[in-house]
């Protein structure tokens, strides 16, 4: 028996049904107390909840020991356990590859016939990929070859996969080469690298069969080559992309209008430093002011719809009881923005931030974090954010990529049950584990706005 076993145990034996006692409780959804029985939350959050209970129905001396031994042994269930080893990754810095496959007794590093690949013009289909030094591989590779696509075909089906998906996805989204898209039905799992050099075409096929991959190295006609190509173009057309190109300035209304959601909830922003989106209005203001609001009249409407954008979900969050923002930083993120005046997204058509708005900025943050900690509170976390992304639990994972060209940049919006499933117990669980106290990260802010900020 679990620790949420035996809460659910408990409160039928007192004959309080779930609906009954969230409502007491004054939770947002009967669903936090099934996964408090389900043991997905941290041992933090778990405790949390005990004690909410325990004003309610008030355990005994026996049931509270009880409940002591399995918060001890720090039970959780072993999917909960096994989605959290995977999206860790995203924390602890992405495998360093090193994929290899037996071949007639001989260990061979898949990474070997990645790096012949890159010499090549070549073009890579993956697919339900659940081995994270694949995804390091695939990574190198695509740092390594610009002559090289790459499409990952994603779907978020089932909970166990899609902790991998994601895994993938946040590792290997910086890359221009690298199309993630979402499918109904893919006929395989692994890696299939298409290659053409000159007059010479061949393939490389890592597929897992059962609980292991076989690998085939292969020559193949032009003919083939060129089927192949057809069928993955129409294959393709059938698919939803899921790394969206867009010019901020003509987007950005879009994208400020999507992630309004995030003010209906608890999002979590693990970008490392704050993003453009959550500047206040007046600094944003004087900056669309400083570039005459992209070069159109104040009273334009895409100016009107942006500005009134901003107000708006400002206004929203602040109305909403349930809103909530907890941002995860990293010290050289903070560093570079106080060095900088740059945000984590900061477009470019914008001026940095002067050293009096940046001040203003943090002072506020660290304003509200101290008198309104359930509102706005901010974390740093033990090691560096490398993979940036916004969660909003129950309504969206969303990431923004910053690209070479002017104002240019890709957006990922994804909004998923499978998603949502794993990540609302992930991102607790980061908070509680991969992250500094409150109190010490608002002395940690203090003392960088007084030492970067000139």
């Amino acid at each position: 028996m679990t620790i949420g076993e035996y809460l659910r145990q408990i409160i039928a034996q007192r004959g309080i049904s779930v609906t009954q006692l969230s409502s007491e409780l004054g939770l947002k959804s009967r669903n936090v107390l099934y996964r408090l029985f389900g043991n997905y939350y941290s041992v933090q959050k778990t405790s949390e909840l005990i004690e909410q209970i325990d004003r309610k129905i008030v355990f005994s001396n026996a049931e509270k020991a009880k409940i002591g031994e399995f918060l001890n042994k720090g039970m959780i269930s072993r999917k909960a356990a096994e989605s959290r080893d995977i999206l860790s990754s995203i924390y602890r810095g992405a495998a360093g590859g090193g994929f290899g496959v037996l071949i007639n007794g001989k260990r061979l590093r898949f990474s070997d016939a990645l790096r012949r690949a890159a010499e090549t013009e070549s073009v890579v289909f993956m697919s339900g990929i659940s081995d994270s030094r694949l995804i390091g591989d695939i990574d190198s590779f695509l740092g390594n070859s610009e002559k090289t696509e790459v499409f990952n075909y994603l779907q978020f089906s089932q909970q166990f996969m899609t902790c991998h998906e994601i895994n993938a996805l946040l590792v290997l989204k910086p890359h221009k080469n690298y199309t993630p898209l979402l499918a109904q039905h893919v006929g395989f799992r692994g890696v299939f690298v298409l290659c053409k050099n000159g007059a010479e075409h061949y393939a490389y096929k890592l597929e897992l069969f059962r609980d292991d991959y076989i690998y085939l190295e292969t020559p193949i006609s032009v003919e083939i080559y060129d089927h192949i190509i057809y069928k993955k173009d129409k294959f393709n057309e059938t698919c939803t992309p899921i790394k969206e190109h867009g010019s901020r300035v003509t987007d950005y209304i879009d994208i400020m209008s999507d992630s309004a959601l995030f003010d209906s909830g608890v999002t979590y922003y693990s970008e490392g430093a704050p993003c453009f989106g959550n500047l206040p209005y007046d600094i944003v203001y004087d900056m669309f002011k400083d570039i005459n609001y992209f070069g159109f009249p104040k009273d334009h409407p895409y100016v009107q719809k942006l500005i009134n954008a901003f107000i708006e979900r400002q206004r929203g969050f602040m109305k909403n009881n349930a809103a909530k923002k907890r941002y995860l930083f990293d010290h050289e993120s903070i560093k570079h923005m106080m060095q900088t005046g740059l945000s984590f997204d900061h477009a470019e058509h914008f001026n940095p931030m002067t050293p009096a708005q940046l001040r203003k900025f943090f002072d506020i943050l660290i304003q509200n974090a101290r008198e309104m900690p359930e509102k706005i509170c901010f974390r740093f976390t033990k090691e560096p954010l490398r993979y940036p992304f916004v969660y909003g639990i129950d309504t969206m994972l969303y990431s923004y990529v910053s690209d070479t060209g002017y104002m240019d940049g890709f957006v990922i919006n994804l909004r998923n049950k499978a998603i949502f499933d794993v990540m609302n117990d992930f991102m607790p669980y980061v908070w509680d584990n991969y992250t500094i106290s409150e109190t010490d990260s608002i002395k940690i802010l203090e003392d960088m706005s007084e030492k970067y900020i000139k």
